[in-house]
């Protein structure tokens, strides 16, 4: 299991705890979501825009 961090592109982006799910992000949202290990290594990065994913990195 991962720990997983978002960061809203917008204002309009930004959601409540409970009003996302990271398996599947709400249509048309915008951001990064960071994706951890428990010991704090950064494992994956992602940049989505408007719900898809533009690009990724592993780190």
């Amino acid at each position: 299991m991962l720990i997983a961090r978002y960061y809203p592109a917008s204002e309009a982006d930004v959601k409540a705890f409970d009003e996302i799910n990271y398996g599947m992000l709400a249509d048309g949202w915008s951001g990064t979501v960071d994706v951890y290990g428990y010991d704090e290594g950064h494992a994956k990065s992602f940049v989505i825009e408007g719900g898809r994913v533009v690009s990724a990195a592993k780190y």
